[in-house]
């Protein structure tokens, strides 16, 4: 019996991008410990964010503030299109430098091109993208329109076997 993997595409579980017009990417604040800089993030809850990434970030970079701001309230029985809007609602109100979002809303929002391109900035940071499987930034890269405009803090992949 021969047993053949097949693959689906990699299933991102959120994606941490950024938004169009970040000033705090564009500059060093961040490494300046002299200089308090305020970074809004999107995220599902204030603890949550904490707990998964702001408290380890802020033991590193202890000039960063993070204010938080919670996903948009919808309904169990909210339509897809009224999860949209609530999104955009919130994004445009909040003006959030970094979003955690899913697939489908990177893709969005990229095709909306309201995601700011990372490319530039891997490549003057020399950021190494090499700890990173290439599958995962060429998934992150064809649901952005090509361009890296996304990176995941995880992900899970599914394979179905066949006889």
């Amino acid at each position: 019996m021969k047993f053949k993997f097949l693959l689906t595409k990699v299933a991102l579980i959120s994606i941490c991008t950024l938004v169009m017009g970040c000033n705090i990417i564009k500059n060093d604040s961040i490494g300046n410990p002299k200089e308090k800089v305020t970074v809004k993030v999107l995220y599902e809850s204030e603890s949550a964010f904490f707990t998964n990434y702001g408290s380890l970030f802020i033991s590193k970079y202890p000039n960063v503030d993070f204010q938080v701001i919670p996903f948009p309230y919808t309904s169990n029985t909210a339509s897809g299109e009224e999860i949209e809007q609530a999104y955009d609602m919130v994004i445009q109100e909040e003006q959030p430098d970094i979003l955690f979002l899913y697939p489908d809303q990177v893709e969005r929002y990229s095709n909306k091109e309201q995601l700011y391109d990372l490319d530039p900035l891997i490549v003057q940071d020399k950021f190494d993208l090499e700890n990173i499987h290439p599958a995962v930034t060429d998934y992150i890269r064809s649901i952005g329109t090509g361009r890296l405009l996304a990176l995941t803090p995880n992900f899970y992949g599914k394979a179905v076997f066949l006889q």
